[in-house]
């Protein structure tokens, strides 16, 4: 399951608990945004790591120099693989 935030993550987790599913063993789960918390959970939280600071740059650089010409930029999020999708714990 893929939640659209980690804060989300965190009520499914919630549901999963009180409805006797373990999350990491009989739901697969991943959030967004890569919180601190996400890491530090009993069962950390897989998430997608989005470049904050890049995209912040990047908006600055275009507002400041916006020249004539249409600006696409890319940026890639980064999947942060922890137990709850299934992932193995790291020793």
């Amino acid at each position: 399951m893929f939640a659209a935030n980690d804060n989300i993550a965190l009520g499914i987790i919630a549901a999963a608990h009180h409805f006797g599913i373990t999350v990491g063993r009989d739901l697969a789960l991943v959030g967004y945004n890569d919180t601190p918390l996400s890491a530090r959970l009993s069962t950390p939280l897989s998430s997608v790591r989005v470049p904050l600071a890049q995209i912040a740059s990047t908006a600055i650089d275009l507002i400041v120099n916006p020249g004539k010409e249409p600006h696409i930029r890319k940026s890639m999020p980064t999947l942060i693989p922890r137990e709850s999708s299934g992932a193995p714990r790291h020793a």
